[in-house]
């Protein structure tokens, strides 16, 4: 399961356009690929980290959900769709971080490669 179209449907919606999905800030991880660091684990595992952003607090706990049932079963879907295709085990991390205003700075929309809406 993609992590930003899993989001999109496990929270009805409710903020399609407040979040978006990049990896996470590790300068060790072996690889960067589009938006997840990825790390190659001794025995063959996979360690896949990405970071969910959102503008405001109430929408990190939608993302996150009731005890972290909106987040595990987005971590879970997507688990398994990244172990079958890499046929390995995987380690998925996922982080929920509010970023205020993100929406509004055209470097977000270049790093997630759109273009800023000119006003």
């Amino acid at each position: 399961m993609n992590i930003t179209i899993g989001l999109c449907l496990l929270t009805a919606l409710e903020i399609v356009f407040s979040l978006f999905v990049t990896a996470g800030d590790d300068p060790e991880a072996d690889y960067l690929h589009g938006r997840a660091l990825i790390h190659f684990l001794r025995g063959g595992d996979i360690r896949v980290e990405q970071t969910i952003y959102v503008e405001r607090e109430s929408q990190r706990k939608i993302v996150i959900g009731k005890g972290g049932q909106t987040l595990k079963a987005i971590g879970e879907g997507a688990r398994r769709e990244i172990s079958g295709i890499v046929e390995q085990k995987v380690h998925l991390f996922l982080f929920v971080k509010v970023r205020q205003g993100w929406g509004d700075d055209p470097e977000r929309y270049r790093a997630m490669g759109l273009e800023f809406p000119k006003e």
